[in-house]
């Protein structure tokens, strides 16, 4: 049994600060980058490989249907800026 005197630790919660800086990379990155969405929609395993994401999150990449990245990646494209 480890010892902590972290509240947060005490009960049990993780703090995934990483994580969720790591899920907004993904999903900027194949937003914008097409090679990488390819990839992600080919073989997601390989793609999150090396990414700091948890399972439920990686389940959740998983799941994304290529029509819709597809369609909100032409969307960003279209816009000024």
């Amino acid at each position: 049994m480890v010892l902590t005197s972290d509240p947060v630790e005490k009960l049990g919660y993780e703090i995934r600060a990483m994580s969720k800086e790591a899920l907004e990379i993904v999903i900027g990155k194949a937003l914008v980058e097409i090679e990488f969405r390819k990839a992600l929609l080919a073989d997601p395993d390989l793609a999150l490989a090396g990414f700091d994401l948890s399972e439920a999150e990686q389940a959740s990449l998983k799941r994304m249907d290529s029509e819709s990245l597809e369609a909100l990646a032409r969307a960003l494209q279209r816009r000024p800026g």
